[in-house]
């Protein structure tokens, strides 16, 4: 596969766009680990986050609107936890044929409270134990 397919892809205006809205719809708050990623980090070094795509890019879901967009396929994670879950697909992917990391997402449901304002006055991240039950 061309890597220009996902170079184009990952540079578009429209991929840009819709991955800032997520993440901003997400009040750019790991979906996995639950930290709140400001601007930069304490040792001072700026902090990267990735949207990431459930059900992974290739030739054939990349041509779908709905995979390659849709936020039902996308995931707000720190760079940290983006590459923990890159590196436990591989990991379990070469030992018993796992295709997908969806079961390696930790899910998450969020309770937020709004003021008068519409500010943020409390925000709790509920851990999602059943794996049965939808978010």
């Amino acid at each position: 596969m061309s890597e220009g397919i996902f170079k184009n892809f990952y540079n578009s205006r429209r991929w840009r766009g819709c991955a800032k809205a997520y993440a901003k719809s997400k009040l750019h708050i790991c979906e996995r680990c639950g930290g709140y990623k400001t601007g930069t980090k304490d040792d001072g070094s700026r902090q990267r986050w990735v949207v990431h795509h459930k059900k992974p890019m290739d030739a054939v879901t990349i041509q779908d609107d709905n995979l390659a967009y849709g936020w039902d396929n996308l995931m707000f994670l720190c760079i940290e936890c983006h590459n923990a879950i890159h590196h436990e697909m591989d990991t379990y992917s070469r030992h018993i044929s796992l295709t997908s990391g969806g079961d390696l997402l930790h899910a998450r449901r969020r309770e937020v409270s709004f003021d008068e304002n519409g500010d943020v006055i409390y925000i709790n991240d509920v851990d999602k134990l059943d794996r049965n039950t939808p978010p």
